[in-house]
């Protein structure tokens, strides 16, 4: 294999869940078929690199200074949904059934890989409080370790600044099976439990 294409092979590793055998299997489509796509596919990437920056409100991915979802007049300015990254910001919307506005951390608390709230923009989630009447803050961080001791770091730094905290709920999936639910999770879907209604 030549040095150049190698180098390509080791590029395409830098994203996550991509090894070497799925880097190669790329770099071998790329070259047997689809050179023209590939070629557009550059294009594009390059532009989206240039074009693309962090909504200054929310952090968000964005082509303006404020994303389509903090410019807009028709959402909920009084919630405000934080996020660890931007693609969990496109699952809330897929699901239609939240209209308030987003944070994006761009990542976890996590001082083994020497990531603090400084490179969180805990600043820039302080200046929104004091710009927009929030009232109420869904910290909706993922249940690993790291993205719990940054809801508790976030619930701890919010508590006096916002009069509702809440967390989403956490229980069994629709059309899962109790035979496979980890106690864990069967806990909290308990502690939440909700009485049935018609």
């Amino acid at each position: 294999m030549t040095p150049l294409l190698q180098k390509l092979i080791h590029s395409f590793q830098f994203l996550p869940g991509i090894g070497e055998k799925t880097a190669q299997r790329f770099v071998h489509h790329i070259f047997g078929h689809q050179k023209h796509l590939a070629q557009g596919f550059a294009e594009t990437l390059l532009e989206a690199i240039e074009k693309i920056k962090h909504c200054q409100r929310c952090q968000n991915l964005s082509e303006d200074d404020l994303c389509q979802i903090c410019a807009s007049s028709e959402r909920d300015e009084s919630i405000l949904c934080i996020v660890e990254h931007p693609s969990n910001v496109s699952i809330f919307e897929s699901t239609q059934s939240y209209d308030g506005k987003y944070f994006v951390l761009h990542g976890v608390l996590s001082p083994i890989n020497g990531v603090g709230p400084q490179d969180l923009g805990i600043g820039k989630l302080d200046i929104l409080l004091k710009q927009h009447p929030i009232k109420e803050v869904l910290i909706a961080t993922s249940s690993k370790v790291e993205g719990e001791a940054t809801a508790y770091y976030l619930y701890e730094y919010l508590n006096d600044k916002v009069a509702k905290i809440t967390r989403p709920a956490h229980g069994l999936p629709i059309g899962g099976s109790l035979d496979y639910i980890d106690g864990q999770t069967l806990t909290r879907a308990l502690r939440g439990r909700q009485e049935m209604v018609d």
